[in-house]
């Protein structure tokens, strides 16, 4: 195997603060990856809680109008670290002016440079990649206090791979369903049965909640009950079954803030960060007070004791697992194609999620689905 690095472009940037926008994959090898970086500045004053997680709103790979993959970029970025074993580039950022920077693949196969799964743009007819973005997403542009107008920038590197057996099928990620989670009773989801299935992804994000606070287990349900792959699960074991599986993820995050505010982190258990003034060094003392659910506080205080009272520069080595509120399910030998879940046997699948006993809270969810699927369909 030969393998090529091909920018389709490079640091570009990008006109529109809203938009979707399409790129040809026409013409090249098979691609194992796909690797996507994005850059965005700050306002002028600061930019809080505030992601390009947020602001790039999906991610697809598409021939002509056909979605052969579609999913947001807090699915896409917690996949890298899944099949990787690595943290995604992600650097957020509230400082003034400051510049975020994420970066992820979009993995083709179960990691890079797999030679039995990878996407042939040459079975398909039209093959593009489909970005869609909105600087506003969470907070009305402006010059001040979000994303400043007309600083999104791009690149997207293809990952090529030559002189090799086109592989017969790649992975392909889709969001089956987004929705608001009910605070009683249940939420049904029917799946696909179309193709066997490899890993879930159920999103369930709601700053100062657990994932197992908004949905406390999971049941797996094909044709009436004739088989359950999970019979009501919980999801606090299952969070802990992710945790041996897959590890704990870590980032350099730049915060904005004052003694014990609450700032917004990017996973969701058991945090345990480290943080350290960014400026005013000499004057100040800055520890972790609180870390819990997507959320984090710090103890600001001056030399005298006093709490500080007005926001300052602090960068966090944030460490925790659940990146973006994700509980990852893994069906079988996550290598082993003929170990995962072969939903095709069976005619309707329904996935339900269980708010626990004494309520929920209505959590931004979602559920995504990868599955082996041929080049070409």
């Amino acid at each position: 195997m030969k393998t090529r690095d091909y920018d389709i472009l490079r640091q570009e940037a990008q006109a529109s603060d809203k938009t979707s926008k399409t790129w040809d994959l026409k013409g090249l090898d098979p691609l194992s990856a796909l690797w996507l970086e994005f850059w965005c500045t700050n306002g002028t004053t600061s930019n809080k809680g505030n992601f390009i997680s947020d602001i790039i709103t999906k991610v697809e790979v598409v021939d002509g109008s056909k979605p052969l993959i579609s999913l947001n970029m807090f699915e896409l970025e917690t996949l890298h670290f899944l099949k990787t074993g690595q943290s995604p580039g992600l650097f957020p950022s509230e400082h003034a002016s400051g510049v975020q920077r994420h970066g992820c693949y979009l993995l083709f196969g179960r990691r890079l440079w797999d030679p039995d799964f990878a996407f042939s743009p040459g079975r398909y007819k039209n093959p593009q990649l489909k970005l869609s973005w909105d600087l506003g997403a969470v907070r009305t542009i402006d010059t001040t206090t979000s994303f400043a107008t007309g600083t999104l920038g791009i690149t997207i590197c293809a990952k090529v791979m030559e002189d090799v057996p086109i592989p017969p099928k790649y992975l392909s990620q889709v969001q089956v369903e987004t929705f608001t989670a009910p605070t009683s009773g249940n939420h049904k989801t029917e799946m696909v049965v179309n193709y066997p299935w490899r890993l879930l992804l159920l999103r369930n994000y709601l700053i100062g909640k657990d994932i197992d606070e908004i949905f406390d287990a999971v049941t797996i349900d094909c044709d009436s009950g004739k088989f359950k792959p999970l019979d009501k699960r919980y999801v606090r074991d299952l969070d802990s079954e992710a945790l041996q599986t897959f590890g704990r993820s870590e980032f350099k995050h730049d915060v904005f803030t004052h003694h014990q505010i609450g700032f917004r982190e990017i996973n969701n258990k058991e945090n345990s960060s480290k943080a350290h003034m960014y400026e005013d060094t000499t004057g100040y003392i800055c520890n972790v007070q609180y870390e819990w659910s997507s959320e984090g506080k710090l103890d600001i205080i001056d030399y005298n004791g006093a709490a500080v009272g007005t926001d300052k520069k602090v960068t966090l080595k944030e460490d925790g697992h659940a990146m973006h509120a994700i509980l990852p399910i893994p069906f079988g030998r996550l290598e082993d194609p003929n170990s995962w879940f072969d939903a095709t046997k069976f005619g309707k699948i329904d996935l339900t999620q269980y708010v626990p006993a004494g309520g929920g809270a209505a959590a931004v969810s979602s559920v995504v689905l990868e599955q082996p699927r041929p080049n070409g369909e």
